[in-house]
């Protein structure tokens, strides 16, 4: 069983991670000049929208992704609207993605995805076989509260104040009414 981490297609979850890893290290987005992306082909097979337009493109597209996870770090539900993919910056980096295919593989997480960030000064480099929540790669504590945060954002709750003493309440006071009795 995996766990989606990030709100978009599976196959972005690996280089999602794998960048926002390089950005978590203080990389500057404005001083990107290019980003490689390495992977076997069959990774990006459902990612269809290279330059995309509106948030659920956005969610298809590995050049999106890339440039979304440089900007914000951690890719949550507001990272995948119409204005954030439209955003400038986001545009720019988009613009940036150079993606290397290797032949074969047959699934998503297939082989390797390997990554540079070049900037003025330094060419940062990742790689990564398996993105948080994959079964190989359970998830961190840090990882599902970021993704439950963000899941109940604007609702006036955190999640780390449920338990399994308060669940009921906590789904009862968020269920529509319609399904209680």
């Amino acid at each position: 069983l995996a766990i989606k981490i990030y709100p978009c297609c599976y196959a972005l979850q690996r280089p999602i991670s794998a960048l926002a890893g390089l950005a978590g290290d203080g990389l500057d987005p404005r001083s990107v000049r290019r980003i490689v992306v390495r992977t076997p082909e069959a990774t990006v097979a459902p990612l269809i929208h290279h330059r995309p337009d509106t948030g659920l493109q956005g969610k298809f597209s590995l050049e999106y992704a890339c440039a979304t996870a440089l900007l914000d770090r951690h890719p949550g539900f507001a990272s995948f609207t119409d204005e954030a993919v439209r955003r400038p910056a986001a545009r720019r980096l988009t613009g940036l993605v150079e993606t290397e295919l290797t032949p074969g593989g047959s699934w998503l997480l297939d082989g390797e995805l390997a990554a540079e960030v070049h900037t003025g000064e330094e060419v940062l480099r990742v790689k990564q076989q398996f993105p948080p929540g994959a079964p190989r790669r359970p998830p961190s504590d840090a990882e599902l509260h970021a993704k439950l945060s963000d899941c109940v954002a604007g609702l006036g709750t955190d999640p780390a104040s449920w338990t399994w003493q308060n669940a009921a309440q906590v789904l009862a006071r968020f269920l529509p009414a319609a399904g209680r009795r």
